[in-house]
Protein backbone atom coordinates (compact mmCIF):
# COMPACT_ATOMS: atom_id res chain seq x y z
CA UNK A 1 0.00 0.00 0.00
CA UNK A 2 1.42 3.68 -0.69
CA UNK A 3 -1.16 5.50 0.49
CA UNK A 4 -0.48 6.53 4.39
CA UNK A 5 -2.32 7.88 7.83
CA UNK A 6 -2.21 8.90 11.15
CA UNK A 7 -3.45 7.54 14.50
CA UNK A 8 -2.56 8.56 17.54
CA UNK A 9 0.55 9.86 15.91
CA UNK A 10 1.69 6.94 14.23
CA UNK A 11 1.85 6.53 11.11
CA UNK A 12 -0.44 3.73 9.53
CA UNK A 13 -0.96 2.46 5.64
CA UNK A 14 -4.17 3.30 3.57
CA UNK A 15 -6.92 1.10 2.16
CA UNK A 16 -8.96 1.96 -0.97
CA UNK A 17 -11.67 3.39 0.82
CA UNK A 18 -10.36 4.81 3.77
CA UNK A 19 -11.88 8.72 2.91
CA UNK A 20 -15.61 6.93 3.14
CA UNK A 21 -14.89 5.24 5.70
CA UNK A 22 -13.03 8.09 8.06
CA UNK A 23 -16.13 9.97 7.37
CA UNK A 24 -19.04 7.18 8.57
CA UNK A 25 -16.60 5.03 10.90
CA UNK A 26 -14.38 5.14 14.02
CA UNK A 27 -11.51 4.20 12.63
CA UNK A 28 -8.06 2.29 14.67
CA UNK A 29 -4.74 0.52 13.80
CA UNK A 30 -4.53 -2.87 13.12
CA UNK A 31 -1.88 -4.76 11.57
CA UNK A 32 -0.32 -1.47 10.66
CA UNK A 33 -3.48 -0.41 8.62
CA UNK A 34 -5.46 2.58 9.30
CA UNK A 35 -9.42 0.34 9.62
CA UNK A 36 -12.52 0.72 10.73
CA UNK A 37 -13.64 -0.78 14.17
CA UNK A 38 -16.99 0.13 14.07
CA UNK A 39 -20.07 2.03 12.43
CA UNK A 40 -23.34 1.83 14.66
CA UNK A 41 -21.64 0.10 16.74
CA UNK A 42 -19.58 -3.75 17.41
CA UNK A 43 -22.95 -5.57 19.11
CA UNK A 44 -25.17 -4.40 16.48
CA UNK A 45 -22.88 -5.47 13.27
CA UNK A 46 -22.51 -8.62 15.27
CA UNK A 47 -26.21 -9.60 15.28
CA UNK A 48 -26.55 -8.00 11.96
CA UNK A 49 -24.44 -10.56 10.33
CA UNK A 50 -25.75 -13.42 12.63
CA UNK A 51 -29.50 -12.58 11.34
CA UNK A 52 -29.13 -10.64 8.52
CA UNK A 53 -26.21 -9.07 6.46
CA UNK A 54 -23.25 -7.42 6.54
CA UNK A 55 -20.41 -5.71 4.58
CA UNK A 56 -16.80 -5.77 5.78
CA UNK A 57 -13.81 -4.21 4.01
CA UNK A 58 -10.98 -6.67 4.13
CA UNK A 59 -8.52 -4.89 2.14
CA UNK A 60 -5.54 -5.09 4.43
CA UNK A 61 -5.30 -8.90 4.08
CA UNK A 62 -2.57 -9.99 1.58
CA UNK A 63 -3.21 -10.65 -1.80
CA UNK A 64 0.21 -12.77 -3.41
CA UNK A 65 -0.23 -13.76 -7.02
CA UNK A 66 2.01 -17.37 -7.97
CA UNK A 67 2.62 -18.05 -11.01
CA UNK A 68 5.07 -20.45 -13.16
CA UNK A 69 6.19 -24.03 -14.32
CA UNK A 70 7.02 -24.75 -10.77
CA UNK A 71 4.37 -23.01 -8.78
CA UNK A 72 2.21 -26.29 -7.92
CA UNK A 73 5.36 -28.36 -7.14
CA UNK A 74 6.59 -25.43 -4.92
CA UNK A 75 3.47 -24.80 -3.04
CA UNK A 76 3.10 -28.97 -2.49
CA UNK A 77 6.64 -28.62 -0.37
CA UNK A 78 6.13 -25.72 1.71
CA UNK A 79 2.45 -26.23 2.32
CA UNK A 80 1.07 -29.06 4.55
CA UNK A 81 -2.00 -29.69 2.28
CA UNK A 82 -2.26 -31.98 -0.64
CA UNK A 83 -2.44 -29.30 -3.13
CA UNK A 84 -2.27 -31.81 -6.43
CA UNK A 85 -5.77 -32.59 -5.52
CA UNK A 86 -6.59 -29.37 -5.05
CA UNK A 87 -9.05 -28.47 -8.49
CA UNK A 88 -9.27 -25.42 -10.57
CA UNK A 89 -11.75 -22.86 -8.78
CA UNK A 90 -11.22 -24.19 -5.46
CA UNK A 91 -9.33 -22.58 -2.09
CA UNK A 92 -8.43 -24.60 0.81
CA UNK A 93 -7.22 -22.92 4.14
CA UNK A 94 -3.42 -24.06 5.43
CA UNK A 95 -0.34 -23.02 7.17
CA UNK A 96 2.95 -21.70 6.27
CA UNK A 97 5.00 -23.62 8.87
CA UNK A 98 9.17 -23.17 10.11
CA UNK A 99 11.29 -26.25 10.61
CA UNK A 100 9.83 -26.81 14.26
CA UNK A 101 6.23 -27.10 12.86
CA UNK A 102 5.26 -23.62 14.36
CA UNK A 103 2.58 -21.48 12.07
CA UNK A 104 4.23 -18.40 10.34
CA UNK A 105 0.72 -17.83 9.16
CA UNK A 106 -2.19 -19.33 8.28
CA UNK A 107 -3.54 -18.72 4.62
CA UNK A 108 -6.22 -19.03 1.73
CA UNK A 109 -5.17 -20.63 -1.26
CA UNK A 110 -7.11 -20.21 -4.31
CA UNK A 111 -6.29 -22.24 -7.04
CA UNK A 112 -7.25 -20.49 -10.44
CA UNK A 113 -5.34 -23.25 -12.63
CA UNK A 114 -2.76 -25.48 -12.85
CA UNK A 115 0.25 -22.98 -11.91
CA UNK A 116 -1.60 -20.14 -11.51
CA UNK A 117 -2.77 -19.25 -7.39
CA UNK A 118 -4.35 -16.31 -5.48
CA UNK A 119 -2.70 -16.56 -1.80
CA UNK A 120 -4.32 -14.43 1.11
CA UNK A 121 -2.27 -13.65 3.89
CA UNK A 122 -2.53 -11.74 7.31
CA UNK A 123 -2.09 -8.14 6.74
CA UNK A 124 0.81 -7.76 9.34
CA UNK A 125 2.60 -10.54 7.45
CA UNK A 126 2.56 -9.98 4.03
CA UNK A 127 6.10 -8.77 3.79
CA UNK A 128 7.28 -11.70 5.80
CA UNK A 129 5.79 -14.21 3.91
CA UNK A 130 6.63 -12.69 0.49
CA UNK A 131 10.70 -13.07 2.05
CA UNK A 132 10.00 -16.33 3.32
CA UNK A 133 8.40 -18.20 0.44
CA UNK A 134 10.79 -16.49 -1.90
CA UNK A 135 13.82 -17.72 0.43
CA UNK A 136 12.43 -21.27 -0.07
CA UNK A 137 11.66 -21.52 -3.82
CA UNK A 138 15.12 -23.32 -4.44
CA UNK A 139 14.92 -21.75 -7.75
CA UNK A 140 12.13 -23.12 -9.31
CA UNK A 141 10.39 -21.19 -11.84
CA UNK A 142 7.89 -19.03 -10.04
CA UNK A 143 6.63 -15.03 -10.10
CA UNK A 144 5.54 -14.37 -6.60
CA UNK A 145 3.83 -10.80 -6.89
CA UNK A 146 2.27 -8.53 -3.90
CA UNK A 147 -1.07 -7.45 -5.69
CA UNK A 148 -2.47 -5.97 -2.55
CA UNK A 149 -2.54 -2.53 -3.76
CA UNK A 150 -3.84 -2.97 -6.75
CA UNK A 151 -6.47 -4.36 -5.66
CA UNK A 152 -9.40 -4.24 -3.27
CA UNK A 153 -11.43 -6.94 -1.15
CA UNK A 154 -14.94 -7.05 0.48
CA UNK A 155 -16.48 -9.73 2.39
CA UNK A 156 -20.49 -10.04 2.13
CA UNK A 157 -21.66 -12.50 4.95
CA UNK A 158 -24.92 -12.93 6.98
CA UNK A 159 -28.05 -15.12 6.15
CA UNK A 160 -29.36 -12.48 3.55
CA UNK A 161 -25.77 -12.71 1.72
CA UNK A 162 -26.43 -14.94 -1.33
CA UNK A 163 -30.39 -13.35 -1.80
CA UNK A 164 -28.44 -9.47 -1.83
CA UNK A 165 -25.94 -10.58 -4.05
CA UNK A 166 -28.44 -12.42 -6.77
CA UNK A 167 -29.42 -8.54 -7.10
CA UNK A 168 -26.22 -7.85 -8.41
CA UNK A 169 -24.94 -10.65 -10.44
CA UNK A 170 -26.59 -13.82 -13.07
CA UNK A 171 -24.22 -15.96 -11.80
CA UNK A 172 -26.21 -18.97 -9.93
CA UNK A 173 -24.94 -18.67 -6.88
CA UNK A 174 -26.41 -21.54 -5.88
CA UNK A 175 -23.74 -23.77 -7.77
CA UNK A 176 -21.59 -22.03 -6.30
CA UNK A 177 -20.63 -24.28 -2.83
CA UNK A 178 -18.30 -23.83 -0.32
CA UNK A 179 -14.50 -22.79 -0.48
CA UNK A 180 -15.05 -22.52 -4.77
CA UNK A 181 -14.56 -19.18 -6.47
CA UNK A 182 -15.60 -17.64 -9.73
CA UNK A 183 -14.73 -15.31 -11.92
CA UNK A 184 -17.93 -13.12 -12.74
CA UNK A 185 -19.72 -9.91 -13.21
CA UNK A 186 -21.68 -7.97 -10.40
CA UNK A 187 -23.29 -5.00 -11.97
CA UNK A 188 -20.78 -4.96 -14.99
CA UNK A 189 -17.52 -5.14 -12.35
CA UNK A 190 -15.61 -7.62 -12.80
CA UNK A 191 -14.17 -9.52 -9.69
CA UNK A 192 -13.33 -12.59 -8.41
CA UNK A 193 -16.33 -14.10 -6.01
CA UNK A 194 -15.36 -16.85 -3.25
CA UNK A 195 -17.59 -18.49 -1.10
CA UNK A 196 -15.70 -18.21 1.76
CA UNK A 197 -15.40 -15.85 4.84
CA UNK A 198 -14.42 -15.27 8.82
CA UNK A 199 -17.64 -14.87 10.75
CA UNK A 200 -18.65 -18.55 10.73
CA UNK A 201 -21.66 -17.41 8.62
CA UNK A 202 -22.29 -18.31 4.78
CA UNK A 203 -21.24 -15.52 2.98
CA UNK A 204 -19.02 -14.13 -0.28
CA UNK A 205 -15.48 -12.38 -0.27
CA UNK A 206 -15.05 -10.11 -3.44
CA UNK A 207 -11.64 -9.59 -4.94
CA UNK A 208 -12.01 -6.43 -7.71
CA UNK A 209 -8.75 -4.75 -9.70
CA UNK A 210 -9.32 -1.50 -8.28
CA UNK A 211 -5.38 0.74 -7.55
CA UNK A 212 -5.46 1.95 -4.57
CA UNK A 213 -4.52 5.21 -6.66
CA UNK A 214 -7.53 5.11 -7.89
CA UNK A 215 -10.35 3.50 -6.03
CA UNK A 216 -13.29 4.09 -8.25
CA UNK A 217 -14.41 1.15 -8.86
CA UNK A 218 -14.06 -0.68 -5.62
CA UNK A 219 -16.19 2.54 -4.17
CA UNK A 220 -18.51 1.58 -6.91
CA UNK A 221 -18.91 -2.02 -5.93
CA UNK A 222 -19.10 -0.95 -2.28
CA UNK A 223 -22.05 1.46 -2.98
CA UNK A 224 -23.83 -0.99 -5.43
CA UNK A 225 -23.69 -3.78 -2.58
CA UNK A 226 -24.97 -1.45 0.03
CA UNK A 227 -27.71 0.29 -2.26
CA UNK A 228 -29.36 -3.24 -2.94
CA UNK A 229 -28.80 -4.82 0.30
CA UNK A 230 -30.73 -2.15 2.50
CA UNK A 231 -34.42 -3.66 2.26
CA UNK A 232 -32.94 -6.50 3.94
CA UNK A 233 -31.04 -4.79 6.55
CA UNK A 234 -27.29 -4.84 5.44
CA UNK A 235 -25.43 -2.71 7.00
CA UNK A 236 -21.40 -1.91 7.04
CA UNK A 237 -19.23 -3.62 9.98
CA UNK A 238 -16.19 -2.98 10.95
CA UNK A 239 -12.88 -4.98 12.61
CA UNK A 240 -14.46 -5.45 16.24
CA UNK A 241 -17.03 -6.94 14.75
CA UNK A 242 -15.37 -9.54 12.81
CA UNK A 243 -13.31 -10.45 15.69
CA UNK A 244 -16.40 -11.22 17.86
CA UNK A 245 -17.98 -12.97 14.89
CA UNK A 246 -14.82 -15.45 14.31
CA UNK A 247 -14.54 -16.02 18.44
CA UNK A 248 -18.02 -16.82 18.28
CA UNK A 249 -16.99 -19.58 15.83
CA UNK A 250 -14.01 -20.77 17.09
CA UNK A 251 -11.85 -19.37 14.03
CA UNK A 252 -8.31 -18.84 15.26
CA UNK A 253 -6.81 -14.55 15.14
CA UNK A 254 -2.97 -14.50 13.69
CA UNK A 255 -0.57 -13.01 16.69
CA UNK A 256 -2.91 -14.00 19.17
CA UNK A 257 -4.27 -17.72 18.75
CA UNK A 258 -1.43 -18.84 17.05
CA UNK A 259 2.06 -17.91 16.13
CA UNK A 260 5.37 -19.70 15.54
CA UNK A 261 5.33 -20.64 18.81
CA UNK A 262 1.84 -23.20 18.22
CA UNK A 263 1.53 -25.74 16.15
CA UNK A 264 -1.74 -26.53 14.64
CA UNK A 265 -1.80 -29.85 16.08
CA UNK A 266 -2.01 -27.76 19.34
CA UNK A 267 -4.24 -24.92 17.71
CA UNK A 268 -6.84 -27.97 17.07
CA UNK A 269 -6.49 -27.63 13.13
CA UNK A 270 -4.70 -31.02 12.46
CA UNK A 271 -7.66 -31.65 10.14
CA UNK A 272 -6.03 -29.30 7.90
CA UNK A 273 -2.50 -31.07 7.82
CA UNK A 274 -1.87 -34.17 5.05
CA UNK A 275 1.10 -36.50 7.18
CA UNK A 276 0.70 -38.48 3.88
CA UNK A 277 2.85 -36.22 1.84
CA UNK A 278 6.69 -34.13 2.36
CA UNK A 279 6.32 -30.69 3.42
CA UNK A 280 8.19 -28.79 5.83
CA UNK A 281 8.12 -29.15 9.23
CA UNK A 282 6.74 -32.11 8.99
CA UNK A 283 9.30 -34.23 11.01
CA UNK A 284 8.65 -32.06 13.84
CA UNK A 285 4.77 -32.63 13.85
CA UNK A 286 4.89 -36.41 13.55
CA UNK A 287 8.03 -36.06 16.58
CA UNK A 288 5.14 -34.15 18.31
CA UNK A 289 2.21 -36.62 17.22
CA UNK A 290 4.28 -39.78 18.32
CA UNK A 291 5.03 -37.84 22.08
CA UNK A 292 1.60 -36.36 22.49
CA UNK A 293 0.05 -32.99 22.33
CA UNK A 294 1.16 -31.75 25.68
CA UNK A 295 -1.05 -28.43 25.37
CA UNK A 296 -4.27 -27.84 23.25
CA UNK A 297 -6.49 -24.47 22.33
CA UNK A 298 -9.94 -24.78 23.73
CA UNK A 299 -13.09 -22.84 23.93
CA UNK A 300 -14.20 -21.85 27.43
CA UNK A 301 -17.82 -20.07 27.93
CA UNK A 302 -18.35 -18.10 31.63
CA UNK A 303 -20.22 -19.54 33.96
CA UNK A 304 -20.69 -16.26 36.04
CA UNK A 305 -20.57 -12.72 35.42
CA UNK A 306 -17.45 -11.40 33.61
CA UNK A 307 -15.71 -11.21 30.10
CA UNK A 308 -12.17 -12.55 29.72
CA UNK A 309 -9.82 -11.07 28.02
CA UNK A 310 -6.17 -11.51 26.37
CA UNK A 311 -3.58 -13.32 28.47
CA UNK A 312 -5.85 -13.62 31.47
CA UNK A 313 -5.08 -16.19 33.48
CA UNK A 314 -6.47 -20.14 33.42
CA UNK A 315 -7.07 -21.77 36.98
CA UNK A 316 -8.43 -25.97 37.02
CA UNK A 317 -8.50 -26.51 40.95
CA UNK A 318 -6.74 -23.37 41.76
CA UNK A 319 -3.28 -24.56 39.29
CA UNK A 320 -2.50 -21.96 37.01
CA UNK A 321 -2.83 -24.29 33.73
CA UNK A 322 -2.51 -21.33 31.11
CA UNK A 323 -4.08 -18.05 29.70
CA UNK A 324 -6.59 -16.66 27.21
CA UNK A 325 -5.27 -15.95 23.89
CA UNK A 326 -8.52 -14.27 22.76
CA UNK A 327 -11.47 -13.52 24.86
CA UNK A 328 -14.64 -11.26 24.71
CA UNK A 329 -18.67 -10.20 25.53
CA UNK A 330 -20.68 -12.69 22.75
CA UNK A 331 -23.47 -10.44 21.79
CA UNK A 332 -25.29 -13.15 20.54
CA UNK A 333 -25.25 -15.19 23.97
CA UNK A 334 -24.84 -12.30 26.30
CA UNK A 335 -21.93 -13.82 27.95
CA UNK A 336 -18.09 -14.27 27.82
CA UNK A 337 -16.26 -16.75 26.18
CA UNK A 338 -12.57 -17.51 25.38
CA UNK A 339 -10.29 -19.39 23.70
CA UNK A 340 -6.89 -20.39 25.36
CA UNK A 341 -4.20 -23.53 25.59
CA UNK A 342 -4.65 -25.73 28.47
CA UNK A 343 -3.38 -29.27 29.37
CA UNK A 344 -4.49 -31.39 27.02
CA UNK A 345 -5.39 -33.99 29.44
CA UNK A 346 -8.27 -31.93 30.63
CA UNK A 347 -11.44 -33.45 30.83
CA UNK A 348 -13.68 -30.86 31.66
CA UNK A 349 -15.01 -32.03 34.60
CA UNK A 350 -12.38 -30.26 36.69
CA UNK A 351 -13.29 -26.79 38.38
CA UNK A 352 -12.08 -24.35 35.90
CA UNK A 353 -11.64 -20.56 36.62
CA UNK A 354 -10.60 -17.20 34.70
CA UNK A 355 -8.68 -14.91 36.98
CA UNK A 356 -10.59 -11.65 35.52
CA UNK A 357 -9.94 -7.65 37.65
CA UNK A 358 -8.07 -10.53 40.36
CA UNK A 359 -11.09 -12.41 40.95
CA UNK A 360 -11.40 -16.09 39.83
CA UNK A 361 -14.70 -16.73 37.55
CA UNK A 362 -16.40 -19.93 36.77
CA UNK A 363 -16.02 -21.02 33.12
CA UNK A 364 -16.54 -24.45 31.43
CA UNK A 365 -14.72 -25.99 28.64
CA UNK A 366 -16.64 -26.14 25.51
CA UNK A 367 -16.26 -27.08 21.67
CA UNK A 368 -16.53 -24.18 19.18
CA UNK A 369 -18.67 -22.91 17.64
CA UNK A 370 -19.90 -21.20 20.49
CA UNK A 371 -23.35 -20.95 19.35
CA UNK A 372 -25.77 -23.53 18.05
CA UNK A 373 -24.71 -24.74 14.27
CA UNK A 374 -28.71 -25.55 13.92
CA UNK A 375 -29.64 -22.02 14.65
CA UNK A 376 -26.50 -19.99 13.69
CA UNK A 377 -23.57 -19.99 11.04
CA UNK A 378 -23.09 -21.80 7.54
CA UNK A 379 -25.00 -24.85 8.30
CA UNK A 380 -27.33 -23.82 9.94
CA UNK A 381 -30.80 -25.57 9.70
CA UNK A 382 -33.09 -23.56 6.52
Amino acid sequence: MQSLDVIAGTLLKRIHLNDLHTLHGTMGEFGGFSLPIFYQGISEEHLAVRERAGLFDISHMGRLSLKGEDATSFLDSILPSDVDSCKDGKAFYSFLLNKGGGILDDIVVMKKEKNDYIIVVNASNIDKDSRWMMDHSRKREITLTDTSSRSAMFALQGPKAQSILEQLTSANLSELKRFEFIETEVRGITLLLSRTGYTGEDGFEMIIESPIQDPKRAIDLWEKIMSAGKAEGLIPCGLGARDTLRLEAGLCLYGSDIDESVTPLEADLSRFICMEKQFLGKESLSLQEERGVKKMRRGLSMLSAGIPRHNHEIFINNRLVGRVTSGTYSPLLKKGIAMGYIDNTTSGNEDIEILIRDTKKAAELVKPPFYDPKIYGARRLR
